[in-house]
């Protein structure tokens, strides 16, 4: 008895929020209410170029994707160059080996 009561709370909160979020999203058209607190905020795909501006011409953007692809160019080659150099592994704790039984083997 006692449980049944408690579940019929639960579910009747439930029912009392999701309506009022309903409502808000239907009524509150303004992003006022709720729904400003749970839809994302838009994205901005430029940078901030400190201007106030906030945007970038076309041959600015390639000029700073230039710059970035030579320090990863960079990168790589010191990468490439230890990996061909050779790496010594060294092994301070094995675990136990555990092979799997013989399916053949009755």
């Amino acid at each position: 008895m006692r449980r049944a009561k408690y579940l019929n709370t639960i579910l009747t909160v439930n029912a009392v929020l999701l309506t009022a979020l309903v409502a808000d999203r239907l009524l509150g058209g303004d992003q006022s209410g709720l729904g400003a607190a749970i839809s994302p905020a838009p994205a901005s795909a430029q940078p901030d170029t400190g201007d106030g501006s906030g945007m970038l011409s076309g041959a600015e953007q390639r000029k700073q994707q230039y710059v970035e692809l030579k320090k990863i160019n960079t990168r790589l080659e010191k990468i490439e160059a230890k990996l061909n150099a050779g790496i010594s592994v060294k092994v301070t704790e094995m675990p136990e080996l555990k092979l799997p039984k013989d399916p053949n083997k009755q």
